[in-house]
């Protein structure tokens, strides 16, 4: 499995462009200053792989977020607010759901590649 996240995300991916972010960063609990970087700073993603470990770095502007996790193993996401994640391999995305530890809010990401794009869909669940 990891060959294939390796073999279809592998690589950098920068944002064209996105969609409802303010509103889910709200929901996120984001403050208003982050919120504002988030949409002013152009984004990248660089995804990896090293034997059995996803590499996944963020960046933000001047904000940076790195995991390195491997697949249907729980892992701490530290973005400021602690979650628990798990990642699997479903249907050609690679699918991360957290659970913010203070709050046990639930958020489920995945990536995608259609064509030479990486698509990135956010699904959160409010407690």
């Amino acid at each position: 499995m990891a060959e294939e996240i390796s073999r279809e995300l592998g690589g950098t991916w920068v944002l064209e462009r996105s969609e409802n972010v303010t509103e889910y960063l709200t929901e996120l609990g984001v403050g208003p200053c982050e919120r504002k970087s988030f949409s002013d700073e152009t984004a990248s993603q660089t995804i990896s792989v090293t034997d059995d470990v996803i590499h996944l770095e963020m960046k933000y502007g001047k904000r940076q977020i790195k995991m390195d996790f491997k697949l249907d193993e729980e892992f701490v996401i530290n973005a400021g607010k602690p979650s628990k994640a798990i990642a699997s391999w479903m249907n050609g995305a690679m699918v991360i759901n957290t659970c913010r530890v203070e709050c046990g809010r639930q958020q489920q990401i995945e990536r995608k590649r259609k064509g030479d794009k990486l698509i990135q869909r956010s699904k959160l669940t409010l407690n």
